[in-house]
């Protein structure tokens, strides 16, 4: 349907499989209670960080006002109970003893369960990106046969924020939490929007939450798409048309396939294979601090299905495919143009994850350490047909266009 310009420059509109980042601004507690004020239907994913701020009463106050509302996960209360010990009168731990009603005690999946190994797939793509450093000093005391000295160090640590940027190299210097709790709230409040359909916002105080929450809808973004073309593949596989690599896409991709071929998508780029039908579902992810940053993501329910195809399929992003899989991004990116309008059909080479019977590509390896966001954002022209979608408040009948 077209989209009146009004519409399209409202702050309430989100694209479909996009983010749509908010200016930082200077931090102003009346401006977030508002704003939390107009999210009554929101699932708020609360971060240890930010109750270990100074006590500030009218956010407490607004986060505790609607019942069912504020999630916590047990590994996010791990780290609360020591800060509760020092500061005994906090209001949130006042709300926890008195058993306040706004409060949602967030259960992680059963270990034994399907939804439990597709977490345990993204949570391992998410710490490895604390890794990458440590893994570089470990493979040089392996082929030298002694640590890295001070000078060896620094040129290691060096290339590697060459090749991870600044981002990456702040995650790597950051100790792995033994409990990865950054990693599994962001998972678990994420896999809640899609799974329930409703608005969900993770509020944190620390960047490094924001950072693994970009990479996170970057990855099921990827696995999205690549579940998308393998379904119309396997339905009207006549629309496309494979071809082998050249010699330089080959060695691009060296080392990363047991085979591999490209799948020529007939002219459509990725973005095209989104569906006319979808449930859309606003989730972000709001930084406080000095400065306010809020960053909100368009999904679509239907993403929980790749976490499902996961679970079954052992970390493929298809089950249609038998042992091959479907990559519908590539990094690193191929050496042409031709990529965006290709997907790539391949038997991968895998990682295992301990015995738990899932495994991680070599490719979503990569794309996981990679910090430059290889998303193409999905952005449509005012008055077009193509769909926008906004973020909702149902209980204020507000509707996606």
């Amino acid at each position: 349907m077209p989209i009146a310009r009004s519409d399209f420059e409202s702050d309430t509109f989100v694209p479909r499989l996009s983010f749509k980042p908010h200016a930082r601004v200077p931090s102003a507690e009346a401006r977030l209670v508002e704003t939390l004020g107009h999210a009554d239907d929101y699932a708020l994913f609360l971060d240890a960080s930010v109750v270990g701020r100074k006590i500030d009463y009218p956010l407490f106050d607004e986060l505790l006002r609607v019942p069912e509302r504020v999630f916590l996960i047990g590994r996010v209360m791990d780290e609360l109970l020591p800060h509760f010990a020092k500061v005994p009168e906090h209001p949130m731990l006042k709300a926890l003893l008195a058993r306040n009603p706004a409060f949602v005690l967030h259960k992680e999946p059963n270990p034994e369960s399907d939804r439990f190994k597709a977490m345990l797939y993204y949570l391992n793509l998410l710490v490895r990106r604390r890794e990458v450093l440590e893994v570089k000093f470990k493979r040089h005391e392996r082929e030298h046969g002694a640590p890295p000295d001070a000078r060896q160090r620094e040129r290691i640590t060096s290339e590697v924020q060459s090749d991870i940027g600044e981002r990456g190299m702040l995650l790597c210097k950051k100790p792995v939490s033994p409990s990865y709790t950054d990693e599994t709230l962001v998972y678990l409040a994420i896999e809640h929007a899609l799974r329930s359909g409703q608005p969900t916002i993770i509020l944190t105080a620390d960047p490094d939450v924001e950072e693994q929450f970009l990479k996170l809808i970057e990855l099921f973004t990827f696995h999205y798409y690549a579940m998308l073309v393998a379904d119309e593949y396997i339905r009207d596989f006549s629309r496309f048309r494979p071809r082998p690599m050249d010699g330089t896409e080959l060695q691009s991709l060296s080392g990363l396939f047991e085979t591999a071929t490209l799948l020529d998508l007939g002219g459509r780029r990725i973005q095209d294979f989104r569906p006319a039908e979808l449930r859309f579902v606003p989730v972000s992810c709001c930084l406080l601090g000095t400065y306010v940053s809020h960053v909100v993501y368009g999904a679509e329910t239907a993403m929980s299905d790749v976490l499902d195809v996961k679970a079954r399929t052992g970390g493929r992003s298809t089950d249609l495919l038998g042992e091959r899989d479907l990559h519908a991004y590539f990094m690193p990116p191929l050496p042409n143009d031709t990529v965006k309008y290709s997907a790539l059909v391949s038997r991968d080479r895998r990682e295992p994850i301990g015995d738990s019977g899932m495994s991680i590509s070599k490719l979503d390896g990569l794309a996981a350490i990679n910090t430059k966001l290889n998303m193409v954002s999905v952005v449509p022209t005012p008055q077009s047909a193509s769909v926008l979608l906004r973020a909702r408040n149902r209980r204020r009948g507000r509707h996606a266009a």
